[in-house]
């Protein structure tokens, strides 16, 4: 297993809406007269969120699998396609706590720009790194993860 480094930042307020749908499930179950309507809410809810990422941020986890596995290069592609996808549906991207049940503190459209960059950095391409990491600042100027890369690549 490659040592590679994934980092996962969380909004914890964006759990609020999230229990709200797992209360919801429960709720319609409940109402059913399910016996085990707590057990089946939670179930739903998770088998949802699986399958609301597993097929919307399909690019991202693809891309995540690869990078793990160290084929960085074979990742890039991957981060590119999701990040097409979700800056041609950013209500996706905007409202990921509902719409992919994610409690991702980054938007997928800025993960996807630093991961491309880190993976051009991992391969040895400094200029395409450094472009990705500056069209993240670009859209995103509070990234700390992009200013971070950015900061490291100029340092070398």
């Amino acid at each position: 297993m490659n040592s590679v480094p994934i980092i996962r930042q969380r909004k914890w307020l964006s759990l609020v809406p999230q229990i709200m749908v797992m209360a919801s499930l429960i709720a319609i179950y409940y109402a059913m007269g399910i016996k085990e309507y707590i057990l089946f809410g939670a179930l739903t809810y998770l088998a949802t969120s699986f399958v609301l990422r597993g097929t919307l941020a399909i690019q991202h986890r693809r891309g995540m699998k690869l990078v793990r596995q160290g084929n960085f290069n074979d990742a890039i592609p991957h981060f590119k396609n999701s990040y097409d996808f979700f800056s041609q549906h950013k209500w996706i991207d905007n409202y990921r706590y509902l719409a992919l049940l994610s409690s991702s503190l980054m938007s997928y459209s800025e993960m996807a720009l630093c991961n491309t960059a880190f993976c051009y950095g991992q391969i040895g391409d400094r200029q395409q790194a450094v472009y990705y990491y500056e069209q993240a600042l670009q859209e995103y100027p509070d990234s700390g993860l992009a200013k971070a890369g950015l900061a490291m690549l100029k340092a070398v």
